[in-house]
């Protein structure tokens, strides 16, 4: 599609820049010469959001609002809505990819299992995780005032187990409980059993793919426990408890802040007062460099 702009009269400069956003900045992918106030973009890829800008000398600079080019070579211009606002629920920085979503695949039909007996052959079924699992901590109530010694995680049939980065067991205080690691196979050298339990959201223990296995934790005695989380393997990119986060749109060239929040246990984040037909993103400013512009469209985040 080629791509006709008008560039503004304030703007000097001879070249100008068809950019698209990655992760922190605006990155040019095409460029072009202009004629008067007009320039023209050859064989441009349709179905991405690009911005008309200008370099000066040191980064890329804004000279245009970003838009979504369409099939037919129209545009959708993402101008902020001052005058008609709504609330978004946004659940993550970053759109969610193939490898992540297999992970989480892998974890479907799995149980969590509860049990006295060291082989694990008298199980207090705790929960059945339904067909797809969301990337984020599934947390899970234990209803029964029974005492355990073993909490495990096993994989559903034909699942394998799959890669889990966090089981974390809690007992009727609120306390993680800690104990001795162990599966049911041997181990992968680069992710054993014990980096499911270590606190880290970013590690995670991979079963070996020809066995149902299992990943299981041994208290040393039996403990009345409250709550379980699973973690199936990750990007870092859904809203954590704890990470500090910013919101932000698009309007005259630069990031305006539309406020901050503490990511809670809920691992969502509501802003009110959003413009709509803005360009948003979603800033983690405690750690991580994956960011993603998105729009909130019908109630959800829509990457681009």
């Amino acid at each position: 599609v080629d791509v006709d702009l008008l560039v503004p009269n304030s703007i000097r400069s001879r070249y100008v820049y068809l950019s698209v956003f990655d992760n922190q900045n605006w990155k040019p992918v095409a460029w072009t010469e202009r004629i008067g106030q007009k320039c023209t973009f050859k064989c441009i890829t349709p179905g991405i959001v690009y911005m008309l800008t200008t370099f000066d000398g040191s980064e890329m600079r804004s000279c245009g609002t970003p838009f979504l080019l369409l099939a037919d070579g129209s545009r959708r211009v993402f101008t902020p809505d001052m005058q008609h606002t709504e609330t978004v629920h946004l659940k993550r920085k970053y759109r969610i990819t193939e490898r992540v979503l297999k992970s989480s695949v892998l974890l479907a039909d799995g149980r969590l299992e509860l049990d006295n007996d060291s082989n694990l052959s008298h199980p207090y079924v705790a929960a059945q995780f339904p067909d797809t699992i969301e990337v984020r901590y599934q947390y899970v109530p234990i209803k029964t005032t029974q005492k355990f010694r073993y909490a495990r995680f096993v994989g559903g049939e034909n699942r394998h187990g799959g890669e889990i980065a966090e089981m974390a067991v809690f007992d009727t205080d609120g306390n993680r409980l800690t104990g001795r690691t162990f599966s049911n196979e041997y181990e992968h050298w680069k992710q054993p059993v014990r980096l499911a339990f270590d606190g880290n959201p970013l590690t995670y223990y991979r079963t070996i793919d020809r066995f149902i296995g299992y990943c299981a934790i041994d208290f040393g005695e039996p403990k009345q426990i409250s709550e379980i989380a699973i973690l199936p393997r990750n990007d870092g990119n859904f809203i954590e408890e704890g990470d500090l986060y910013e919101l932000a749109y698009w309007n005259d060239g630069r990031w305006i802040s539309l406020g901050q929040q503490i990511g809670t246990r809920s691992q969502r984040l509501d802003f009110d007062s959003v413009p709509r037909n803005a360009l948003l993103l979603l800033h983690d400013l405690t750690k991580g460099k994956e960011e993603r512009i998105f729009t909130w469209e019908d109630d959800h985040q829509v990457w681009w």
